[in-house]
């Protein structure tokens, strides 16, 4: 992750029932960062595209991470996840 470049996250996701999910990029080396904010994202039945356009105006950081939160959500349904990316924005 590169201080001052513009980055897009992007998966897509659905649950076993209707559900919400947290997703983030964050700095785990530097006291949990939040490059990209929690982000709560509401999960249904079918698989969903989510696309999300952040710039990086932290320090530049080689061990940022995505991260999806499913815990403590009120819900207990399998969340399925694929197609994650964090690309470097043209």
């Amino acid at each position: 992750m590169e201080q001052g470049a513009g980055y897009v996250f992007s998966f897509e996701a659905y649950a076993e029932e209707d559900r919400p999910m947290k997703a983030a990029v964050t700095a785990p080396e530097v006291d949990w960062i939040r490059y990209f904010p929690d982000t709560t994202v509401d999960l249904t039945g079918e698989w969903q595209t989510f696309t999300f356009e952040f710039e990086m105006k932290d320090e530049s950081d080689d061990m940022g991470r995505v991260e999806f939160n499913m815990g403590n959500q009120g819900a207990t349904g399998t969340i399925h996840i694929r197609n994650v990316r964090l690309e470097k924005a043209e």
